[in-house]
């Protein structure tokens, strides 16, 4: 690593370092532990994060490092990193110390749920899901509420329309489970897209059989007039 800029050993140790080799780097350079590649705002927790390195995680946190610090390039923050690559064990820890994991949104409006979704993460889900049963509870009030993990990003992307649209039919199938996320079921994206547009364009017939199944509209028409099925023939 001799000669290589502070910020890249600094990353690099995040990624395939252990904790103590990390904790002595940065207190022998006195850099601090937030420091950011330049360009896309990635910080060592963010890396250390999508390595699934929770002891990297716990010396950078407890050097100083700020969990809600999002990148420049897609304001991800470390969560976003953890949700989409299946690090239950981190996002835990996060929730563990205050990270109030339901208000985090991205550049785009991503929720940290959104995007668990679109990876297929199951298991992340499940746990998020249960987090927001004992933050929020059943209110019929919390359909506008910001911290409601099924409203969309910027452009109209529900994590339904998200799960249908990558196949991610696991995601799909615990997404129906909850009452919240299923009212989304028609929702739209600006595109008119529904979720049911998503799964039948992207030739996913096992999301297009589990949205049938909760009541999908398959005479729903986006902007063109197009329903799922002639959506999906227009594609070929």
């Amino acid at each position: 690593r001799h000669g290589d800029e502070p910020w890249m050993v600094l990353l690099q140790l995040a990624r395939d370092g252990s904790a103590e080799e990390l904790k002595q780097f940065i207190r022998d350079s006195n850099i601090p532990p937030d420091t950011v590649e330049p360009g896309s705002g990635v910080t060592a927790l963010c890396v250390a994060t999508d390595a699934g390195k929770l002891e990297n995680v716990k010396a950078l946190m407890e050097l100083g490092a700020v969990v809600t610090r999002q990148t420049t390039a897609n304001g991800n923050n470390p969560a976003h990193f953890a949700a989409r690559n299946g690090h239950l064990h981190i996002l835990k820890y996060f929730v563990e110390n205050g990270l109030e994991i339901l208000s985090l949104r991205n550049a785009q409006g991503d929720s940290v749920v959104l995007q668990a979704a679109a990876a297929n993460r199951g298991d992340v889900l499940e746990w998020i899901l249960q987090i927001e049963q004992s933050v929020v509870g059943i209110s019929k009030s919390k359909s506008r509420h910001s911290n409601n993990s099924s409203a969309p990003n910027r452009l109209g992307t529900t994590p339904i329309m998200a799960a249908a649209g990558a196949g991610a039919d696991a995601a799909l199938g615990v997404l129906l489970q909850s009452p919240s996320h299923r009212s989304t079921i028609e929702s739209v994206d600006r595109r008119g897209f529904t979720a049911l547009h998503l799964a039948a364009a992207a030739a996913r017939p096992e999301c297009v059989a589990r949205l049938l199944g909760c009541g999908a509209s398959f005479r729903a028409r986006d902007r063109r007039g197009q329903t799922p099925l002639q959506l999906a023939q227009a594609l070929g």
